[in-house]
């Protein structure tokens, strides 16, 4: 339970196919009528941390303006 800030670079596609992490369609409500569709999101936004440590710094959000 300690906090480490990771000073590497990580690099995310474009378009995120959340299916792997939100489990098989079986392991579902059967009330709810998901398709895979649902569960793919076009990445518009990322949230940056800038500081020495994990517990200094400031957070900078960089969003997708399409204009």
């Amino acid at each position: 339970m300690e906090r480490k800030k990771s000073k590497h670079s990580i690099s995310f596609p474009p378009n995120l196919d959340m299916s792997k992490f939100l489990g098989s369609k079986d392991d579902r409500d059967p009330g709810t009528s998901r398709n895979c569709e649902e569960d793919i999101y076009e990445l518009r936004g990322v949230l940056l941390h800038k500081g020495a440590s994990a517990y200094h710094g400031h957070y900078e959000a960089q969003v997708y303006d399409a204009e």
